[in-house]
């Protein structure tokens, strides 16, 4: 059970990482497109990359709802 913690651990670290970095290219992306006035370009940052940060959020958060479960947390903690 300790090595599923470990591993649970590892994944929700790693997930959450990713869908910071990726919100954050998101958010400049778009921002740089409307600096250039690109309309397309800042359509295009968010097809590109919105379905996959998405994923990664669904992760970090089923990651969380285990990790609640296995480490018995409470409300407030």
């Amino acid at each position: 059970m300790e090595s599923f913690k470990k591993l649970l651990d590892v994944v929700f670290i790693i997930t959450m990482i990713l869908y910071i970095v990726l919100s954050f290219c998101i958010v400049f992306g778009q921002i740089g497109a409307l600096a250039m006035l690109n309309g397309p370009l800042t359509a295009l940052v968010e097809s590109s990359l919105l379905k996959t940060t998405c994923m990664i959020c669904s992760v970090t958060g089923l990651a969380a709802y285990v990790m609640s479960y296995l480490y018995r947390w409470k409300m407030g903690d």
